[in-house]
């Protein structure tokens, strides 16, 4: 466990740093934000682990075959609702122009990357032995069971009350950061303005189609 390297890969909105603090608790490691692989290097080198929103796997294990990466992703629709209630207020309105169909110049190549590049492409990876893929939805359907997951993967030996520790402090420490919105799964689909956002659509029906298929059907 000790060597190591762990990468927690992820996008915002997605539980990143829920999945952050619980990475945190059950190894006893610090995280260090990485906005570039030399930052990450200077983490690893410190025996912490990396937080980043902007590497791919194929860039982590180019440069670190032996790298555990966990990642999260999230339904499109409710990504875009988690978004829209953390904006500042300038970037909020803007949000709700682009979500509404009024684009700049790259905003709907970057509307599609929301997708492609977090969601399908990372799907891709789910047979790598040193990966492991976490919807937000199976974290707040059953915590216990992904932070179990994660043990496993990390191959930690953590009891069922270390467990629960780690997923209590891990929960209190992101609620404390204000990341945490109260809600229920789903509850984007209460939003109206979200469920007018036809173009995400065939985000999420993808996004079905790869947790409930490719990667199985979460009981």
């Amino acid at each position: 466990m000790k060597n190591k390297k762990i990468m927690v890969l992820t996008s915002m909105r997605t539980g990143s740093t829920w999945l952050t603090f619980l990475v945190k608790y059950l190894t006893g490691r610090n995280a260090g934000f990485a906005k570039s692989l030399k930052d990450a290097e200077q983490i690893l080198n410190r025996n912490d682990f990396v937080k980043a929103h902007i590497f791919t796997p194929e860039q982590v294990f180019e440069k670190y075959p032996d790298a555990y990466i966990i990642t999260s992703v999230r339904n499109p629709k409710g990504r875009i609702a988690s978004l829209f209630y953390f904006q500042p207020p300038y970037n909020k309105n803007r949000l709700t122009k682009i979500l509404r169909g009024s684009l700049r110049k790259g905003e709907k190549k970057q509307l599609n990357r929301m997708w492609e590049g977090y969601s399908s492409n990372r799907t891709n990876w789910n047979k790598e032995p040193h990966y492991i893929w976490i919807p937000y939805e199976w974290m707040k359907k059953d915590i216990y069971k992904q932070t179990k997951a994660i043990c496993e993967f990390l191959d930690l030996n953590r009891n069922p009350s270390e467990i629960q520790t780690a997923i209590t402090r891990a929960k209190g420490e992101t609620v404390q950061r204000g990341v945490l919105r109260k809600g229920k799964i789903d509850g984007w689909k209460d939003e109206k303005f979200v469920n007018k956002l036809l173009v995400l659509d065939k985000y999420q029906e993808m996004y079905y189609n790869k947790v409930n298929g490719e990667l199985g059907k979460e009981e």
